[in-house]
């Protein structure tokens, strides 16, 4: 995979696409997952990477496709950190993690800062 001229037939430059990025899904490696973590800005450690590989990986398998905001949200999952919601002016928020792991239909309720 080092050199795409070995895959692919023309650049994607030369059809008006800035790069080409290969799909993360169920036959991917380590590396590649690695390398797209970095890619979207989320630094993985030597020691996370095994059990963020199974969990991309599981994922794969039910989903065909690992997107970055899917993986991203994997990384967040293993890590233990949430995501960050702000309700500005309004009374009711809604919020959809892309995860399986989450139960589909959470109901909190607050009084705000």
């Amino acid at each position: 995979l080092k050199d795409r001229r070995t895959y692919e037939i023309m650049r994607p430059e030369e059809v008006g696409v800035p790069a080409a990025t290969l799909v993360l899904g169920k036959h991917s490696g380590r590396h590649a997952v690695q390398r797209r973590c970095e890619q979207i800005g989320v630094m993985v450690e030597r020691r996370e990477l095994d059990d963020l590989y199974r969990a991309v990986m599981a994922y794969a398998v039910r989903q065909k496709v690992v997107t970055d905001a899917d993986l991203s949200a994997i990384v967040s999952r293993l890590r233990g950190t949430t995501p960050h919601v702000s309700a500005s002016q309004r009374s009711t928020q809604s919020v959809r993690v892309p995860d399986s792991a989450v139960t589909p239909a959470e109901v909190g309720y607050g009084h705000g800062v």
